[in-house]
């Protein structure tokens, strides 16, 4: 069974990370704020 160790979003597509403790996440469902912005 895999284990994560890191979790990480993206709440800004194509910049830095943002390493997070914990997040609820649901089946079928994206993580909540990952890459929901974009730089044009």
């Amino acid at each position: 069974m895999p284990i994560i160790t890191h979790l990480y979003r993206y709440p800004i597509k194509g910049l830095s990370p943002e390493p997070l403790q914990r997040v609820a996440v649901q089946a079928g469902e994206m993580m909540p704020l990952d890459r929901c912005f974009a730089l044009a």
